[in-house]
């Protein structure tokens, strides 16, 4: 996700939430630490947006797993409350 170009990185990351996959997940989890601003908040909604597609197909393990990690994470509350509603 290093790409210059701001708009192509946003729409490679809401795209890896769209497409999910482990690669997907495990390359937004790896780029989301030292990710900033409007970048970190894109991430995100990719994951939340992918928690949401895995539960409704049915795997919820995965989905749990990305939900209960901001629900107990140490992140803002609206991204808290909704890992609490996964």
């Amino acid at each position: 996700m290093g790409d210059r170009d701001h708009d192509v990185s946003l729409a490679a990351i809401r795209g890896a939430g769209l497409l999910g996959g482990s690669r997907a997940l495990a390359m937004l989890q790896e780029i989301r630490s030292p990710a900033t601003g409007e970048v970190r908040a894109e991430i995100d909604a990719a994951l939340l947006t992918m928690a949401r597609r895995l539960a409704d197909t049915g795997n919820t393990r995965v989905a749990a797993s990305i939900y209960r990690d901001y629900y107990r994470g140490d992140y803002p509350e609206h991204l808290r409350t909704a890992g609490l509603q996964g």
